[in-house]
């Protein structure tokens, strides 16, 4: 049941965040950090940012991706840092 509301709330926003994009006026970086920083699931971050092109597509994966490529370093970082 969870994964299914998730799911379905990642698709509405999808949809809310493709219309907001007409009304914010915000460039084609923000609208990738934006839409980046903003929804769950990667499908739902690609399709929302697509409105915009491909400039923000490929922010909004960089922004979206970024603290999946902390994870290891983090920890590493954490536990030699003491």
């Amino acid at each position: 049941m969870a994964a299914t509301t998730v799911a379905l709330l990642g698709t509405i926003f999808t949809f809310a965040d493709t219309l907001l994009f007409s009304f914010l006026n915000l460039s084609k970086t923000a609208y990738g950090i934006f839409t980046g920083g903003t929804l769950h699931e990667v499908g739902h971050v690609i399709a929302a940012a697509a409105v915009s092109g491909s400039d923000a597509v490929e922010i909004a994966i960089i922004v979206k991706l970024t603290p999946v490529a902390l994870l290891v370093p983090s920890p590493l970082f954490y536990e030699f840092s003491e």
